[in-house]
This record gives C-alpha cells, structure tokens and sequence, in this order.
C-alpha cells in the first residue's frame, strides 16, 4: 500500500507553468499518522528533489545531531514557502521537495547545495564538513488534494529520484534525463549539465545516464570532465565501445520517454490555452500509463487523441489514437513510438503509419513527444 507524504506548505499551490519553449521506497511512511484520507487524488507530471546527509550516522554528540536535524528542517521550511511548490518534507536527515516546474526544483537542490558548501561547519563544532546528496527527477506523482490544498504526494514516480541520490557525489546535484531535457527545453536558465555517464542505481533499479548540474558558473565536478593529457593539448578521441543492454534498461527509457511525453503534452496544452483565448486544451489523465488530451475552439471539439503506455510483448512502445477511439481498447492506433539500439544507446523510433518521412528517424524522448505533439494539432492549422 502506497504510504502518504504530507506537506509542510500552507494554501493551494497546485497551478502548472506555462510552457516557454517546451523516496526511497513507495512504501516510505514520512509521518507515522497519515491523517484522514485526501478528497481528491489527481495524477499529475513533477519535478522531484530527494536530499540527504552524507554518513550522517558518524555524527557524534547529540548537540551536533541536532544542529544537522534543525537544519534539514529549516531547508524544507523555506521550500514550502516557495511559490510552485507543492510539497515539502523531512523524516530524518532526509529531504523529499516536489515542484510544478523543474526550473523550481533546481533552484532550490541549488540552495540547499550552497548552504551546505557554505557553512562553518568546524567552527560550529564539526570535525569535518557535513555534505548532502540530491537527486532529482521528473516523474508523474499522485497528488491528495483537501479543500483545495495539497495534502500528501505519493506514487512510484517518486522512487527514482530516492534511486538516484545514493550514487551522487557528496555536495553535488546530479539529475535523471527526463529532469535535464525538460528544464533545457524550458530555457531562460543560468544551469549547466554536464554527463556523469551510465550509473547504476542500487535496489534493482537498473542503470541510468545521470547529469550533473550547476549554475553556469560553477567548475563542473573531475567525474563530469574528459581525459586529458598535459602532454598532448587535446582531448583524445574516446572509441565508442559496445555495451551491453539490458531489458530492464529499456524498460526505463521506455518509461522515461512516456513521462516527457505526459509533461510535453501538458505543459504545451497550457500554453496554446494561454496564448489564444477562444482555445481550451486539457489533458486527462486515465492512470499512471495512460492520458487524453481534447482541444476546443470556440466550444467546438478540433482533435482528441489518447496517448499510452503499452509493454505487452507483442506491441511494446508508446501508442498515439486519435479522432474517435476506446479511452479502455488499446489495440487501435494511429501511430506507435517504439525503442531500438545500435548497441552504443537506445533511442525511438516511429513506426511510420503518418507517413512524414520520420519512420527511419532516430528521435530521443524530447524528440518523439514533439513529433507526437505536431501530429496532434495538424487539424487546428487548417
């Protein structure tokens, strides 16, 4: 059974961003009394940050114990007072913030981060210098609204970000691709990402390219850097050597790709909304692998699509239907995105059923969830 996470924030903060350009376990419980059950649950695609203290069981002395506990506290405080925030908490000397928007959530893994690196520590008593770990994540999360108010956040979307932070170095923010493509997409930003490389992440939860991120400013860590050699003045070249890929790794990038999809989809509703008026876009989310979007104008219903999860054996990808079509029947479709490797990396692919000359393309998610996005409002431009 899904545990609840409630929120320190007060008011109802639950508007998604307008679209610009584009914990550990599900079983954690964050507070031993969940309280009454929520009014309404809605499914919705997030930003996540997962934070916690490096080897915070070699504390000594429950003087310092406590200074470490007030300030995780204080961090998460100051979160939920930030305006896009949903949800922020703390069980231990962990952090767990989620957020409408990743531009929000970096921002604060960066201030946590900065408060952290910055503080006296040795002169407040410490032997050495107390570090965090962050992970964050895009994920869609089942959000417990009462009365207008966030009230808990839960779901297995926000595992991965709990997956991630174990593996991140000490001080620093590393971030899942779905999390570094969609705060690019948005733009406007002083943030940095630099590859950290395939990492695999503990519990079974198979293996990752993660990012790390900083301000644009910032030295990028020595694990972010390539070879280098004083002797010669250039990088050498790297050959790109086979890996092998494993199931459960594109499994991952399958998921992965429906979650940037869901967030493209919703976030470029909301701006088509905002920028004409006489145009309502909404998304419909009918579970965790499966949501509709309905486009009207004027009142008058212009398209409708269904776009889905499907890992059946024989159909393995991300279906596309629209125009008139079964919100529970999955196996009629427009168009199917489905994922392939070359032994280097995986990418997606089209089937080709909308002839575009896009079926020998190799799209990443960002890529597939536009192409998807594109055929969807064809009849809105005639």
């Amino acid at each position: 059974m899904l545990s609840s996470y409630k929120t320190v924030s007060s008011g109802p903060k639950i508007s998604v961003g307008r679209f610009d350009g584009y914990i550990r376990d599900a079983v954690w419980t964050l507070n031993t009394q969940s309280g009454p059950p929520a009014m309404a649950t809605e499914s919705r695609t997030c930003a996540i940050l997962y934070a916690d203290i490096v080897g915070s069981s070699t504390i000594k002395g429950d003087a310092l114990k406590t200074r470490v506990a007030g300030l995780v506290k204080t961090l998460a405080k100051q979160a939920s007072s930030v305006d896009g925030i949903l949800h922020a908490n703390t069980w231990g000397d962990g952090i767990v913030v989620v957020g409408n928007t990743p531009a929000i959530i970096a921002e604060e893994a960066l201030r946590f981060r900065d408060r952290f690196r910055n503080e006296d520590w040795e002169n407040e008593g410490f032997p050495s210098p107390v570090q965090i770990r962050i992970g964050l994540d895009m994920n869609s999360v089942a959000l417990e609204i009462d009365g207008g108010e966030v009230t808990g956040v839960s779901g297995q979307g926000m595992n991965a970000a709990a997956r991630i932070e174990p593996v991140v170095e000490a001080n620093r923010i590393w971030c899942s691709p779905s999390f570094k493509h969609t705060l690019a997409r948005m733009g406007g930003s002083n943030i940095q990402f630099a590859s950290v490389g395939v990492q695999q992440l503990p519990k079974g939860a198979g293996s990752m390219e993660l990012f790390d991120l900083s301000r644009s400013d910032d030295p990028l860590p020595d694990s972010a850097r390539p070879a280098t050699s004083g002797q010669i003045g250039k990088t050498p070249r790297v050959p790109k050597i086979k890996g092998r890929i494993t199931d459960r790794d594109r499994d991952n990038f399958l998921r992965d790709a429906f979650v940037t999809a869901k967030h493209y989809f919703e976030t470029a509703a909301n701006s088509v909304s905002n920028q004409y008026p006489e145009v309502d876009a909404t998304i419909q989310t009918i579970h965790s692998l499966k949501f509709t979007c309905d486009v009207y104008v004027n009142g008058d219903s212009k398209n409708r699509c269904k776009i889905w999860l499907s890992q059946r054996s024989y159909s393995e990808g991300i279906g596309y239907a629209e125009g008139s079509f079964s919100i529970d029947a999955d196996n009629s479709y427009n168009e199917t995105i489905h994922v392939e490797d070359d032994g280097h990396e995986l990418f997606l692919k089209p089937m080709g059923m909308r002839m575009h000359g896009n079926h020998d393309r190799r799209f990443s998610p960002e890529e597939a969830a536009e192409f998807l996005w594109e055929m969807f409002i064809e009849r809105l431009e005639h």
